[in-house]
């Protein structure tokens, strides 16, 4: 199946059980990812503002 990731970007999970004739696989997309951060500091915060004005500025 081709979906323009990188098989990186890829997971397949296979289950099964020895008792059962039927397996499971599922493939999805792993590109969405949660990251757990701190929050940013109101500097930090003040900084990514001006910059994005500033660039907005710029168009």
């Amino acid at each position: 199946m081709r979906t323009g990731l990188t098989k990186q970007e890829k997971t397949s999970d296979i289950w099964f059980d020895e008792k059962e004739p039927l397996i499971y696989i599922r493939t999805h997309n792993t590109d969405l990812k949660n990251r757990l951060t701190a929050p940013y500091s109101a500097e930090r915060r003040w900084a990514a503002s001006e910059a994005a004005k500033k660039r907005i500025q710029g168009f």
